[in-house]
């Protein structure tokens, strides 16, 4: 079975490499949505074909998983399908796209309702562990969609981790939204609890250490704590250099489509409307980093540098 796979960053190059690894054929368009062309030649030497666009990669291959940037690229995305020259002309009946990436539960279902017309498979299979975890094939995959389409193209995605059925069409982006809040409200609470520490005149180096081995210790302070503290955004390899991680955290841009979502069905969301408000204020003070934002505009606030 051949593998498109478009959207070649932090997420989409790690599970490029995996899927070559396990001798699985994998085709990418040259220059798309990836941190340039470094990132594209070595691909191509690590064993991938390189197609000059995204309608030659849609002929070629049985399966296309999108893997776009986690800001917001539904409008990116719906071109990429749905375009004069996008997927649903390319690709064949039976042919299955899986939309990996965090994308509204709503456009996940027009998109899901378009492939269908053309008898093309769709699955949302947003994956959550990050790099590390792609590149192991240890990710978490919230699947949704239709359990034949998911029987097909399970020779690939047990690949790249454990995967998690929850049902029709946006099942699975509604459920990755829902971790999403979680990370999100979890690593705001991370910042804050920093930075009034270091006001407080407390070491910050000793408190993570301390942090870990007790209660307060979570997936995102062992991930992304370091982050915070050595500022790790400087140290990025020159691979990475012009990626998605370097550009300003959109966090609230996805928290927003739960409090739209929430709104629709009655569902209050206080916590995540003040995260939302927090990680927005960040981004529109130009504070930049893939874990850090909030960190950085807090630490402006308090009048402290958290980092050490």
């Amino acid at each position: 079975m051949k593998v498109g796979i478009l959207g070649t960053g932090d997420m989409g190059k790690p599970l490029v490499r995996r899927l070559l690894k396990e001798n699985i054929p994998v085709y990418i368009k040259k220059k798309i949505y990836d941190p340039g062309q470094r990132v594209t030649k070595s691909l191509k030497k690590a064993g991938a074909v390189v197609l000059d666009t995204i309608f030659e990669v849609g002929k070629a291959v049985d399966v296309i998983i999108t893997e776009l940037p986690k800001s917001p690229i539904s409008p990116v995305l719906e071109e990429i399908i749905l375009g004069e020259k996008g997927l649903l002309k390319s690709m064949s009946p039976g042919n299955i796209i899986i939309e990996a990436g965090n994308t509204s539960p709503t456009v996940t279902k027009k998109l899901a309702a378009a492939c269908k017309e053309k008898d093309i498979g769709f699955l949302d299979a947003p994956m959550s562990g990050g790099p590390q975890g792609a590149a192991s094939g240890n990710l978490t995959i919230f699947v949704g969609g239709d359990k034949s389409h998911l029987e097909k193209v399970m020779p690939i995605l047990e690949k790249c981790g454990s995967i998690h059925h929850f049902g029709g069409p946006g099942a699975g982006q509604t459920a990755k939204l829902a971790n999403n809040m979680i990370v999100a409200i979890n690593l705001a609470g991370l910042s804050e609890a920093l930075v009034f520490a270091k006001k407080m005149g407390v070491d910050i180096k000793l408190l993570f250490e301390g942090l870990c081995k007790g209660a307060a210790n979570s997936w995102v302070l062992q991930n992304y704590g370091n982050d915070i503290i050595q500022r790790n955004i400087d140290k990025v390899d020159e691979e990475n250099r012009h990626s998605s991680i370097l550009d300003i955290d959109g966090r609230d841009r996805q928290l927003f489509w739960a409090l739209d979502l929430g709104s629709k069905i009655d569902v209050p969301l206080p916590i995540t409307m003040a995260a939302h408000e927090l990680y927005k204020m960040a981004r529109a003070a130009g504070k930049r980093g893939i874990n850090e934002s909030v960190t950085k505009y807090l630490e402006d606030l308090a009048g402290v540098k958290v980092e050490g």
